[in-house]
């Protein structure tokens, strides 16, 4: 089996025994989020993992995409998985690890994001009481900002909860999370079903907007409510206020579908993907320096294209 090799900024003050449920405030940034948390459970799981700042060319090298752009770490001699987040493509890197199916394509795999570590899930003996409301995300980033979500909370007599970086792994006394960024009918392609996993696991009833990624994984009025404008949002909020057939509905389905996004989910799907991968890397250590440059001006070229095609950044 080949080392999968992780590369991160200050990766010699890092530790593959680190525990993210215990020290989870470490992994709020997207590097760690993806990379770290990746390296530390494909390890449990027993693959060959090591943790760098530098790729190695005996090894399939992971790397975040915020490190390769502008660098070409490794060259060709070096075979690189970019992991994409948010960000742009990498034209060169061989492969890309995506969070949202509307990027797949060449070379580009979809692999579910890590749910919230040290998550903490709703207190049951709550029942189907909705008291509070959570919202995750950045205010400034949605369309429910300037006072408007906590208006409509303090109209339905509900308080309204921030979840901020200090406690946002804490759904002990979330009633309801909402994870809408806004009202215009965006898409987000690069975004994740984070918040829409975190609300499953924590079993707590989710109301999000039309963001691709909750509609890949999830449905619509079975385990999560969609809404498209702050009317339709109301409603919404009213609706699981009254009718506790429909809060534990919500709740019950959100359990079900969950087991796409619990660790063991992610860990055997990186497994999969890394023994694809692995094939490929053998290909491409075979062939000569020739045969990866211009495989590199392939990728480089079907990246270029994707973006013409895509010119506000969609891909």
């Amino acid at each position: 089996m080949v080392d999968l090799h992780f590369v991160m900024p200050g990766a010699s003050q890092l530790s593959l025994a680190a525990d993210p449920d215990y020290d989870w405030r470490s992994f709020g940034r997207s590097e760690p989020a993806w990379s770290l948390q990746s390296a530390i459970f494909l390890a449990r799981a027993g693959a060959r993992v090591t943790l760098d700042s530098t790729p190695r060319e005996d090894a399939i090298n992971f790397i975040p995409a915020s490190m390769m752009m502008g660098r070409r770490l490794g060259s060709e001699r070096c075979y690189t998985v970019s992991l994409a987040a948010d960000k742009t493509l990498i034209p060169w890197a061989h492969a890309h690890i995506v969070q949202n199916a509307s990027q797949r394509g060449f070379n580009r795999y979809w692999l579910h994001h890590w749910p919230q570590p040290g998550l903490i899930p709703r207190d049951p003996e709550r029942g189907c009481n909705v008291k509070t409301v959570g919202f995750a995300g950045l205010p400034v980033n949605s369309g429910l900002s300037d006072g408007a979500l906590a208006s409509v909370c303090k109209y339905f007599g509900l308080s309204f909860r921030q979840l901020s970086p200090s406690d946002w792994n804490d759904y002990s006394n979330v009633d309801v999370l909402v994870g809408v960024r806004d009202f215009s009918g965006g898409r987000y392609p690069r975004k994740p079903a984070s918040k829409l996993f975190n609300a499953w696991l924590a079993n707590t009833p989710f109301i999000g907007g039309v963001d691709s990624a909750y509609e890949q994984v999830g449905k619509p009025s079975v385990n999560y409510l969609q809404v498209r404008t702050l009317d339709q949002f109301e409603k919404a909020l009213e609706s699981l206020v009254t009718d506790a057939a429909l809060y534990n509905s919500l709740t019950s389905h959100g359990r079900a579908a969950s087991e796409i996004c619990c660790r063991q989910a992610i860990v055997e799907s990186w497994m999969r993907l890394a023994e694809l991968l692995e094939s490929d890397f053998r290909r491409w250590r075979r062939s000569s320096m020739a045969v990866r440059a211009t495989g590199a001006v392939i990728r480089g070229t079907r990246v270029r294209l994707e973006r013409l095609r895509f010119p506000g950044g969609a891909r």
